[in-house]
């Protein structure tokens, strides 16, 4: 008999039980959340087209190609650059020159959070069990996933990808070990 015969009679013998059909549930939302969460970057960070909005009243403004700063003529003809406090765009976090290193921690965060939780989900799994863990960090990916569309500041939407890059690597790995 081979290999392949004695597993698929085990599979027969064990059924589909309970554990064996929510097990087949998490893993299925597993495969459906992971991808979604692994590449959101691309969509809820994008590059965001912005124009600097230069102060009222100056008609002798030029606006640079990177419309991070302008140049002002001052008295003698002489040009002098100024960065831009202000700016026309289409986004409410401000992710625009100074600030647009934010965009790349988007993604980094997540990417910290799954290399932490590579650290400790072996230790979690031994001692709250398998079950538990993935029920329970299923349960924590739905609810930050959802509040993740609610967030208002950077801060938080960083702190919530942190997690999310915990909880979902914690259920791929855990599942893959089963």
């Amino acid at each position: 008999m081979t290999d392949t015969n004695k597993f698929d009679d085990l599979l027969t013998h064990l059924g589909t039980g309970r554990w064996n059909m929510l097990y087949f549930i998490a893993a299925s939302f597993c495969v459906f959340m992971h991808p979604a969460q692994f590449i959101s970057g691309v969509y809820l960070a994008p590059a965001v087209n912005h124009t600097c909005l230069p102060p009222e009243g100056n008609e002798s403004v030029f606006i640079s190609e990177d419309s991070c700063s302008y140049s002002v003529v001052v008295e003698g003809g002489e040009e002098v650059e100024e960065a831009c406090t202000e700016w026309l765009f289409d986004d409410s976090f401000s992710l625009v020159c100074g600030r647009s290193y934010l965009r790349a921690l988007y993604q980094s965060v997540y990417m910290l959070g799954t290399c932490l939780s590579y650290l400790v989900t072996g230790i979690i799994a031994d001692r709250y069990g398998r079950k538990v863990v993935v029920v329970v960090s299923q349960v924590f990916i739905l609810v930050l996933s959802l509040a993740l569309c609610f967030l208002r500041t950077v801060v938080a939407i960083l702190s919530v990808r942190f997690f999310l890059g915990m909880f979902d690597i914690l259920i791929f790995i855990i599942l893959c070990e089963c």
